[in-house]
């Protein structure tokens, strides 16, 4: 919030992510992608949101020196929520 009001961008920030939510999770349940296509979606839907709430964070409190390098680690840190799940299998496959 900047004065106690909200900047515009952080309700569009929110609103990005939102749909970004709800189209990954279509991409997820879908059943005509492959199944490295819905762990693509799977992963990028994590990447976006992590993004996007940091980017509402930097940008809506103007909490940083550097927002843009800060959302891009966020993004990158929530797409590696999934590395545990290749770790736990001792595999790379995608198969079950």
């Amino acid at each position: 919030m900047i004065d106690g009001i909200v900047a515009p961008f952080v309700v569009v920030f929110e609103l990005l992510m939102l749909l970004i939510c709800v189209l990954g999770d279509r991409a997820i349940a879908s059943s005509d992608l492959a199944q490295w296509q819905r762990a693509l979606a799977d992963a990028s839907t994590h990447g976006a949101v992590g993004a996007f709430s940091w980017a509402i964070v930097c940008f809506g409190q103007l909490y940083s020196d550097r927002p843009l390098f800060e959302v891009a680690l966020s993004g990158a840190l929530a797409v590696s929520v999934d590395v545990d799940h290749f770790i736990a299998a001792w595999s790379l496959s995608l198969t079950v």
